[in-house]
Parts: C-alpha cells; sequence; structure tokens
C-alpha cells in the first residue's frame, strides 16, 4: 500500500518528455483514473475494483493511512 501511494504521489508531476512519460491533461488523466477501475486481468483475473481494501465506513482516514501517506511525502525524484 505504502508503495502504491508512493507512486500516486509521483504521478501529478510532468514527464517532460523522459522516457517512458506520458503527459496528459488533469482532465485526461482523470478520465483514466476511472477508466482504470473497471480493468480485469485476463491472466489471473484479477479485477481492480477488489485489488485493494475497500475506505473506511467512516471516510476517516486510518493511522496506516495517514503514516502511508506521510511516509509518501518524503520521497524525493529526482
Amino acid at each position: 500500500r505504502t508503495a502504491l501511494l508512493a507512486i500516486i504521489g509521483f504521478m501529478p508531476t510532468k514527464g517532460e518528455g523522459a522516457i517512458g512519460s506520458l503527459d496528459y491533461t488533469p482532465d485526461e488523466r482523470k478520465a483514466l483514473a476511472k477508466k482504470s477501475q473497471d480493468y480485469n486481468c485476463e491472466n489471473c483475473g484479477s479485477h481492480m475494483r477488489t485489488a485493494l481494501l475497500p475506505c473506511t465506513e467512516s471516510g476517516i482516514p486510518s493511522m496506516a493511512d495517514v503514516e502511508a501517506k506521510e511516509l509518501a511525502k518524503q520521497i524525493s525524484f529526482k
């Protein structure tokens, strides 16, 4: 989960032509994020909607969520 949060934290940065980078507008990114929830892996049958644990019912992040987000903020990509 921490690794996923780190990747998510990295996603808003601009690719600026880096190898393997993609430059999308914020609206395109939102549309792709919503579309990715419907992805189903043909090899293993995994569904993205069920791959991660659900959010807490109260909407209040757990201590693990808070800790993971803080750790993700500390990662510096150069």
